[in-house]
């Protein structure tokens, strides 16, 4: 019996130093993603989640100054009084947002709470806001418990969700296709575009004598010749809430 109650004994000490030694996992921070209009203001919040006695923050968040021109950081939580933000140009196509606050008194936040927003002028291109875990040995992005452990943040992947801004600006208008060659007064005849990139709407030009039968604002429809239809061309562009995309080469009818 001594002997059994000596292993358990062991066995326990052994569980509960393992215990001990297990660091608490970061939060789960959030860049919002979204399409934007070139030279358009922009808006990303960033949330977190799982954020539970945090005593101090350091972020890094990476972009490309060709594709994106920071503007300010706003609306910080409440509970983060004294957060402060650095942008700092490391070269022509990177500059660093550096975010650092800390607290003698931990502070947890609810789930989907707003650390901040990042306000910039999206330019043009695929522009990425990503987390740093790498530089500094990691320090560059990093959260801390109240007496100031670092907490386990990887894979960072896991930890650290980056931004994505996309264009939401209107393709050229390809090539359309459908007869040329008809006899006035022929009805239901059709024509198409291909689809064009992020357009939300179509607006077809026919020659005088021409209407619109069916498909009306989409890339394909049928169209209508009167007897008195005169030869003309036919063209499309797409637009959307960025404005009108480029005119279609005319289609000679």
């Amino acid at each position: 019996m001594k002997t059994l109650f000596l292993t358990t004994h062991v066995l326990f000490c052994a569980l509960i130093m393992g215990l001990s030694g297990i660091s608490q996992n970061a939060p789960i921070t959030t860049i919002a993603s979204t399409q934007a209009c070139p030279d358009s203001a922009i808006i990303l919040p960033v949330t977190v989640t799982n954020f539970t006695g945090i005593g101090s923050i350091s972020l890094r968040i990476d972009f490309d100054p060709t594709l994106l021109t920071y503007d300010s950081m706003t609306n910080p939580n409440a509970s983060l009084y004294g957060i402060l933000i650095n942008v700092v140009t490391v070269n022509a196509n990177l500059k660093k947002i550096m975010v650092v606050w800390f607290s003698i008194a931990p502070v947890t936040l609810t789930n989907g709470s707003k650390l901040f927003d990042l306000n910039f002028t999206y330019l043009n291109g695929n522009a990425s806001l990503a987390f740093n875990n790498t530089s500094n040995g990691g320090s560059d992005c990093e959260y801390a418990d109240e007496i100031g452990d670092p907490l386990n943040d990887t894979p960072t992947t896991t930890y650290y969700i980056d931004g994505q801004v996309t264009s939401n600006a209107i393709g050229a208008a390809g090539t359309i296709s459908g007869s040329s060659t008809l006899c006035a007064g022929i009805q239901g005849v059709a024509y198409s575009v291909p689809a064009i990139t992020n357009a939300t709407g179509y607006t077809w030009t026919l020659p005088t004598g021409a209407t619109i039968a069916s498909g009306a604002n989409t890339n394909s429809i049928t169209v209508n010749f009167s007897s008195s239809a005169s030869s003309g061309n036919i063209t499309v562009y797409g637009s959307n809430s960025c404005g009108n995309g480029t005119v279609s080469p005319s289609f000679g009818v």
